[in-house]
């Protein structure tokens, strides 16, 4: 799901694979835990490039994510 999404970690482009724990929790729920809280604002915009609409919330190194629909489907039930 993040496989493709890539973020500036340390000045070099990093994926989130190499630099994050990511755990799933149930159907719609993600947590990825960052190593580090300075890499918080380019994750934040690496996760507003997915094709996910996802809701964030931030506590700490854990970025808590809620699973939306893709934003493809937004827009075909919104062309309909």
């Amino acid at each position: 799901m993040f496989d493709n999404l890539s973020f500036k970690a340390y000045g070099e482009k990093s994926f989130f694979s190499d630099i994050c724990q990511i755990v799933v929790r149930g159907s719609n729920q993600v947590i990825i835990t960052m190593p580090d809280e300075s890499l918080k604002d380019e994750i934040l915009k690496a996760l507003s490039r997915s094709e996910y609409e996802l809701e964030s919330r931030v506590e700490g190194k854990n970025i808590h994510i809620k699973l939306g629909t893709t934003k493809k489907d937004i827009i075909e039930k919104a062309t309909k």
